[in-house]
């Protein structure tokens, strides 16, 4: 009798390969889960009055929730919009979304334009607090899963007297499990990069700018 070789199930080693990798994205995505959830739970000082709200794109939802947390005369500045967003098409765009017509002008939004990375947006919003000194108290809005870096970018340019406090607008609540522990992972590496000033670097090669510290003071 020959010697019978059993065939692998392609189908057993899929799920076993889903399986792994769903563990390990769980396994990496979990510390920096439980860190995004120390920074929405914060709760800002007794009589906290946000003078701007700020938030960055990155995706849509961000920019819908600031319009929605924004008030008549409330400040709103948007770090790091495309080119192609031009000033009419973005009006058009989140009138839309939001079901009430707005006007960059009317309802105080700024929009920047020179960020191409979270480090960018951090410099960007620290050049515009440097513009307006009559913001001292702003609410950064972003994705849960973004605040820690957003943070810690923030935290390195920031003037010591401006007063943050975070809001996470909670957009990874429409993906899937799977693909949510996937952007928790990233983040996770991203967040150690930037601990390690690797993303400021990666800014500042492609924009032939010095990595701006603490000690130099906000961006220009």
């Amino acid at each position: 009798m020959g010697i019978i070789h059993k065939i692998p199930d392609c189908k057993k080693g899929k799920a076993s390969g889903l399986k792994a990798t769903f563990a390990a994205l769980a396994l990496g995505a979990t510390p920096y889960f439980y860190q995004a959830m120390h920074v929405w739970q914060e709760i800002p000082e007794p009589g906290f009055e946000t003078h701007a709200l700020i938030t960055v794109t990155g995706d849509n939802s961000r920019i819908v929730s600031a319009l929605d947390m924004k008030g008549p005369e409330t400040p709103l500045f948007v770090s790091g919009v495309w080119d192609t967003l031009t000033d009419t098409v973005f009006e058009e765009k989140f009138s839309a979304r939001i079901g009430t017509e707005i006007s960059l002008t009317a309802d105080h939004i700024t929009l920047g334009r020179k960020a191409k990375t979270t480090y960018g947006n951090a410099k960007e919003i620290a050049a515009w607090l440097n513009q307006n000194p009559d913001i001292q108290k702003i609410t950064i809005i972003s994705s849960s899963y973004h605040l820690p870096r957003l943070r810690l970018e923030l935290e390195r340019v920031l003037p010591e007297h401006i007063k943050v406090r975070y809001s996470a607008c909670g957009d990874e609540c429409k993906y899937p499990i799977p693909r949510t522990l996937s952007l928790y992972g990233q983040e996770t590496i991203k967040t150690l990069g930037a601990f390690f000033t690797y993303s400021g670097m990666m800014d500042d090669i492609q924009n032939g700018n010095k990595r701006l510290t603490q000690k130099d003071g906000p961006a220009p």
